[in-house]
Protein backbone atom coordinates (compact mmCIF):
# COMPACT_ATOMS: atom_id res chain seq x y z
CA UNK A 1 0.00 0.00 0.00
CA UNK A 2 1.46 3.40 -0.99
CA UNK A 3 1.72 6.50 1.16
CA UNK A 4 -1.04 8.29 -0.77
CA UNK A 5 -3.41 5.39 -0.29
CA UNK A 6 -2.93 5.38 3.52
CA UNK A 7 -4.95 8.59 3.76
CA UNK A 8 -7.56 7.91 1.11
CA UNK A 9 -10.03 5.32 -0.03
CA UNK A 10 -9.30 6.20 -3.66
CA UNK A 11 -6.99 4.04 -5.74
CA UNK A 12 -3.61 5.49 -6.72
CA UNK A 13 -4.49 5.93 -10.42
CA UNK A 14 -7.32 8.29 -9.38
CA UNK A 15 -5.67 9.97 -6.41
CA UNK A 16 -2.32 10.74 -8.05
CA UNK A 17 -3.63 13.03 -10.86
CA UNK A 18 -5.91 14.85 -8.39
CA UNK A 19 -2.98 15.51 -6.06
CA UNK A 20 -0.78 16.61 -8.97
CA UNK A 21 -3.48 19.04 -10.13
CA UNK A 22 -3.79 20.41 -6.59
CA UNK A 23 -0.02 20.88 -6.36
CA UNK A 24 -0.07 22.61 -9.77
CA UNK A 25 -2.59 25.20 -8.56
CA UNK A 26 -0.85 25.57 -5.19
CA UNK A 27 2.44 26.35 -6.92
CA UNK A 28 0.73 28.61 -9.46
CA UNK A 29 -0.97 30.65 -6.71
CA UNK A 30 2.14 31.13 -4.59
CA UNK A 31 3.27 34.68 -3.89
CA UNK A 32 6.75 34.08 -5.38
CA UNK A 33 7.19 32.39 -8.74
CA UNK A 34 10.26 30.74 -10.24
CA UNK A 35 10.50 30.78 -14.04
CA UNK A 36 12.13 27.32 -14.17
CA UNK A 37 9.31 25.85 -12.10
CA UNK A 38 6.73 27.52 -14.33
CA UNK A 39 8.33 26.00 -17.43
CA UNK A 40 8.31 22.59 -15.76
CA UNK A 41 4.66 23.07 -14.74
CA UNK A 42 3.78 24.05 -18.31
CA UNK A 43 5.30 20.76 -19.53
CA UNK A 44 3.59 18.62 -16.86
CA UNK A 45 0.02 19.96 -17.00
CA UNK A 46 -0.92 18.24 -20.33
CA UNK A 47 0.02 14.85 -18.82
CA UNK A 48 -2.01 15.58 -15.69
CA UNK A 49 -5.03 16.51 -17.82
CA UNK A 50 -4.64 13.33 -19.90
CA UNK A 51 -4.66 11.26 -16.70
CA UNK A 52 -7.83 13.08 -15.63
CA UNK A 53 -9.43 12.31 -19.01
CA UNK A 54 -8.87 8.63 -18.31
CA UNK A 55 -10.79 8.93 -15.04
CA UNK A 56 -13.69 11.29 -15.71
CA UNK A 57 -16.30 10.88 -18.48
CA UNK A 58 -15.99 13.04 -21.64
CA UNK A 59 -19.02 15.14 -20.61
CA UNK A 60 -17.00 16.51 -17.70
CA UNK A 61 -14.51 18.27 -19.98
CA UNK A 62 -15.26 21.59 -21.60
CA UNK A 63 -13.15 24.69 -22.33
CA UNK A 64 -12.55 25.36 -18.63
CA UNK A 65 -10.69 22.07 -18.15
CA UNK A 66 -8.35 23.10 -20.98
CA UNK A 67 -7.53 26.43 -19.24
CA UNK A 68 -4.70 25.17 -16.95
CA UNK A 69 -2.57 24.53 -20.05
CA UNK A 70 -2.26 28.31 -20.52
CA UNK A 71 -2.03 29.42 -16.88
CA UNK A 72 1.68 28.80 -16.32
CA UNK A 73 2.61 30.82 -19.44
CA UNK A 74 0.27 33.57 -18.28
CA UNK A 75 2.01 33.58 -14.90
CA UNK A 76 5.39 33.90 -16.62
CA UNK A 77 4.18 36.89 -18.61
CA UNK A 78 1.99 38.60 -15.98
CA UNK A 79 3.49 37.69 -12.63
CA UNK A 80 1.75 36.29 -9.54
CA UNK A 81 -1.90 35.48 -10.11
CA UNK A 82 -3.36 37.12 -7.02
CA UNK A 83 -2.87 40.52 -8.73
CA UNK A 84 -4.63 39.49 -11.93
CA UNK A 85 -7.35 36.95 -11.25
CA UNK A 86 -10.95 38.00 -11.13
CA UNK A 87 -12.17 35.22 -8.81
CA UNK A 88 -12.63 37.44 -5.73
CA UNK A 89 -14.68 39.93 -7.74
CA UNK A 90 -16.74 37.19 -9.38
CA UNK A 91 -17.46 35.68 -5.95
CA UNK A 92 -18.54 39.08 -4.65
CA UNK A 93 -20.78 39.66 -7.68
CA UNK A 94 -22.32 36.22 -7.13
CA UNK A 95 -23.08 37.25 -3.55
CA UNK A 96 -24.74 40.43 -4.83
CA UNK A 97 -26.69 38.53 -7.50
CA UNK A 98 -28.24 36.36 -4.80
CA UNK A 99 -29.72 39.51 -3.25
CA UNK A 100 -31.53 40.52 -6.46
CA UNK A 101 -35.25 40.68 -5.75
CA UNK A 102 -36.52 42.19 -9.00
CA UNK A 103 -35.94 39.49 -11.59
CA UNK A 104 -37.00 41.67 -14.50
CA UNK A 105 -34.34 44.28 -13.62
CA UNK A 106 -31.58 42.56 -11.64
CA UNK A 107 -29.03 45.34 -12.23
CA UNK A 108 -31.03 47.79 -10.12
CA UNK A 109 -31.43 45.26 -7.32
CA UNK A 110 -27.70 44.49 -7.37
CA UNK A 111 -26.85 48.20 -7.22
CA UNK A 112 -29.30 48.70 -4.36
CA UNK A 113 -27.82 45.74 -2.46
CA UNK A 114 -24.30 47.05 -2.98
CA UNK A 115 -25.22 50.56 -1.81
CA UNK A 116 -27.04 49.17 1.22
CA UNK A 117 -24.03 47.05 2.17
CA UNK A 118 -21.55 49.90 1.73
CA UNK A 119 -23.78 52.32 3.66
CA UNK A 120 -24.16 49.96 6.60
CA UNK A 121 -20.42 49.27 6.63
CA UNK A 122 -19.67 53.00 6.63
CA UNK A 123 -22.22 53.76 9.34
CA UNK A 124 -20.94 50.93 11.53
CA UNK A 125 -17.79 52.97 12.14
CA UNK A 126 -19.76 55.83 13.65
CA UNK A 127 -22.50 54.14 15.69
CA UNK A 128 -22.40 51.80 18.63
CA UNK A 129 -23.01 48.17 17.86
CA UNK A 130 -26.06 46.72 19.57
CA UNK A 131 -26.44 43.16 20.70
CA UNK A 132 -29.67 41.27 20.12
CA UNK A 133 -30.73 42.03 23.69
CA UNK A 134 -30.67 45.74 22.85
CA UNK A 135 -27.72 46.60 25.07
CA UNK A 136 -24.74 48.30 23.47
CA UNK A 137 -21.52 46.36 23.26
CA UNK A 138 -17.99 47.68 22.68
CA UNK A 139 -18.20 51.12 21.17
CA UNK A 140 -17.03 51.92 17.66
CA UNK A 141 -18.33 55.46 17.94
CA UNK A 142 -15.73 58.12 17.26
CA UNK A 143 -17.16 60.67 19.71
CA UNK A 144 -17.62 58.07 22.45
CA UNK A 145 -13.89 57.54 22.80
CA UNK A 146 -13.26 61.22 23.59
CA UNK A 147 -12.89 62.49 27.14
CA UNK A 148 -14.97 65.63 26.63
CA UNK A 149 -17.60 66.04 29.35
CA UNK A 150 -20.43 67.04 27.01
CA UNK A 151 -20.14 63.80 25.07
CA UNK A 152 -19.77 61.52 28.09
CA UNK A 153 -23.49 61.36 28.98
CA UNK A 154 -25.61 58.50 27.75
CA UNK A 155 -28.96 59.54 26.31
CA UNK A 156 -32.29 57.86 26.91
CA UNK A 157 -34.57 56.34 24.32
CA UNK A 158 -37.55 58.52 23.47
CA UNK A 159 -39.45 55.78 21.70
CA UNK A 160 -40.64 56.15 18.13
CA UNK A 161 -39.61 59.47 16.67
CA UNK A 162 -39.23 61.10 13.33
CA UNK A 163 -35.95 62.21 11.82
CA UNK A 164 -35.51 65.90 11.22
CA UNK A 165 -32.53 68.02 10.35
CA UNK A 166 -31.42 70.96 12.46
CA UNK A 167 -31.74 74.44 11.08
CA UNK A 168 -28.66 76.65 10.88
CA UNK A 169 -29.86 78.66 13.88
CA UNK A 170 -30.38 75.51 16.01
CA UNK A 171 -26.94 74.24 15.04
CA UNK A 172 -25.35 77.56 16.03
CA UNK A 173 -27.15 77.49 19.41
CA UNK A 174 -26.00 73.92 20.12
CA UNK A 175 -22.41 74.73 19.14
CA UNK A 176 -22.42 77.82 21.36
CA UNK A 177 -23.85 75.85 24.29
CA UNK A 178 -21.12 73.21 23.98
CA UNK A 179 -18.37 75.81 23.73
CA UNK A 180 -19.64 77.77 26.76
CA UNK A 181 -20.48 74.83 29.05
CA UNK A 182 -17.67 72.40 28.40
CA UNK A 183 -14.90 72.40 31.01
CA UNK A 184 -12.38 71.12 28.49
CA UNK A 185 -12.81 74.26 26.35
CA UNK A 186 -12.28 76.63 29.33
CA UNK A 187 -8.52 77.09 28.77
CA UNK A 188 -9.21 78.31 25.24
CA UNK A 189 -11.65 81.02 26.37
CA UNK A 190 -8.75 83.14 27.54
Amino acid sequence: MSITNCFSYLPDQILKPLIELSVFFKDLCSSKLNVENLILMEQQIPFILCQLEKIFPPGFFDSMEHLPVHLSYEAMVGGPVQYRWMYPFERYLNKLKKTAKNISRPEGSICEAYLTYETTQFCSYYFETMSQSGESSASQNVGKSSNIYVFSGIGEHLGASTVRYLTDKEMAVITLYILLNCDEVEPYHE
